[in-house]
């Protein structure tokens, strides 16, 4: 086991932090619908909750339902609007338009290219006119927005009799449930490190500690890495962090067992990605650096992680060969501050841009520029969220709380309610039992946004005094 207390040491204190990313979850963000999939009305009420779970957040969000004709209509539209109101990042719902990117250092490949719609301020090139872009000015290989992407058509086969719109949906109740405090696992890491790397693998669990609070599970001993082993872990035990580094293709991860030699198929176990809903995998977030994993142009593991079960929220894979084993540090640092996973994708990417000798080479073209987010990028770890009591995800439980709850107070029996509202039980009213949670939570204001536990403000004592009783006996309907 490998502690992160250590990591974490140099962090002041959470309030700081909390205050510090509340000021972050602010600006213009989009959700892109494919126009075909919205039209059906099946998911609007799941995409209405999920533009007001981003407004609680703090973000002012913009859903466009535009019919793109192609990838470069769709980042024309995502400059502008970075250029007209600084547009922060976007979340594409189905199927739209797909950039791809060729290179052929080390071999040619050709991917499903998201920095395409990240990177605004580049030009990218069509040499050769086939359709696929070949060159990019590396000077200007930063990020501007960050993209995250909900595409579950190629994984229809896996989930006979659901369509597209029951996968949006399932995704969006429990990414909802995750904001509203009502998904949560043991805040605890997953560092899985299959044999070829196993070298490295202290150095990614050290890094990979800064994001999370709990305690670090390091596994690296190449008799134990398999996809039995791989597998019980994530039916068993729940993780809010796993990173991944095995061989894959789009629909496996590819475990050596026992070790020989990697480029002998015949010694690997697979875990597939078909495999994947019978497990339920209990984790909320990862980072797999394994080969095509997230290439959602085929039936795709990054995809099916989010689509198939009740917890993962969201997977950073690759679309291409490669490894996502550079720069970890960049990435965890900014998720253990407070940073949505968006951010700290983009932290990591311009990290590497400004600091390696060579930017942005060829080399790590070779090796990153297939990385993708599958999920909600606007997601920030457990540590982040508000607890029961804040209705306006400031921090603190107050009197601002307090007049939430008590102006949408209903009594038991009635089923409209939610957690801004002051229903904090999930039960669908707002009635004592949430009361007492907020009474009990109740801190006062706190610049810090640290939830410590204070006597009530006079004001709270007033509210109590002059309605608490009118509030026990109001009545069953608002």
């Amino acid at each position: 086991m490998v502690s992160n207390a250590t990591v974490r040491s140099t962090y002041i204190t959470l309030g700081v932090l909390l205050a510090t990313a509340a000021m972050a979850w602010a600006g213009n963000v989009e959700v892109i619908v494919n126009p075909t999939l919205y039209a059906t009305g099946e998911i609007t009420d799941s995409l209405n909750q999920y533009l007001d779970d981003l407004q609680h957040q703090g973000y002012t969000p913009t859903l466009t339902t535009t019919s793109f004709a192609d990838a470069e209509a769709l980042r024309n539209h995502l400059i502008a609007r970075y250029n007209t109101d600084g547009l922060a990042g976007a979340l594409f719902v189905g199927d739209l338009p797909v950039a791809k990117y060729e290179q052929d250092y080390g071999g040619h490949q050709e991917w499903p290219c998201d920095f395409f719609y990240m990177d605004l301020d580049n030009t990218y090139t069509d040499a050769d006119a086939d359709g696929r872009y070949d060159g990019l000015d590396y000077d200007l290989a930063g990020t501007e927005i960050y993209v995250g992407r909900l595409t579950p058509s190629p994984l229809l086969g896996l989930h006979p009799g659901k369509t597209q719109a029951d996968l949006v949906n399932e995704y969006l109740a429990k990414n909802h449930a995750y904001r509203t405090n009502r998904l949560r696992v043991a805040p605890d890491g997953l560092t899985y490190i299959d044999d070829d790397y196993a070298w490295r693998a202290d150095a990614f669990a050290a890094e990979h500690a800064a994001g999370i609070t709990g305690t670090m599970t390091l596994v690296k001993d190449n008799d134990t890495t398999s996809d039995h082993d791989y597998e019980a872990r994530l039916s068993s035990t729940e993780y809010e962090s796993i990173y991944l580094v095995a061989h894959g293709d789009s629909g496996h991860h590819a475990f050596d067992q026992p070790f020989e030699d990697w480029n002998q198929p015949s010694d690997y176990n697979w875990t597939k990605h078909d495999e994947l809903a019978g497990l339920d995998p209990k984790f909320l977030f990862m980072l797999a650096a394994s080969c095509y994993n997230s290439n959602y142009q085929a039936a795709y593991m990054g995809g099916e992680y989010i689509f198939c079960g009740n917890y993962s929220l969201s997977v950073i894979g690759m679309t291409k060969a490669g490894a996502m084993v550079h720069s970890l540090g960049a990435y965890y640092d900014s998720v253990g501050a407070g940073n949505t996973i968006g951010q700290a994708f983009m932290d990591r990417w311009n990290y590497m841009d400004e600091n390696y000798i060579d930017g942005i080479s060829e080399s790590v073209i070779m090796y990153d520029y297939g990385d993708i987010i599958s999920g909600d990028p606007f997601l920030v770890a457990q540590a982040y969220l508000p607890t029961d009591g804040d209705c306006d995800w400031d921090g603190d439980v107050d009197n601002v709380d307090f007049g939430s709850l008590y102006g949408n107070f209903t009594g038991p029996g009635t089923f409209d309610k939610d957690w801004y509202d002051g229903d904090f039980d999930g039960d669908g009213d707002v009635d004592n039992v949430d009361f007492g949670t907020l009474y009990g939570a109740f801190t006062g204001p706190q610049a810090s946004g640290m939830n410590v536990q204070e006597t009530p403000e006079p004001m709270m004592l007033m509210l109590l005094g002059l309605g608490g009783a009118s509030l026990l006996r109001r009545p069953r309907h608002k």
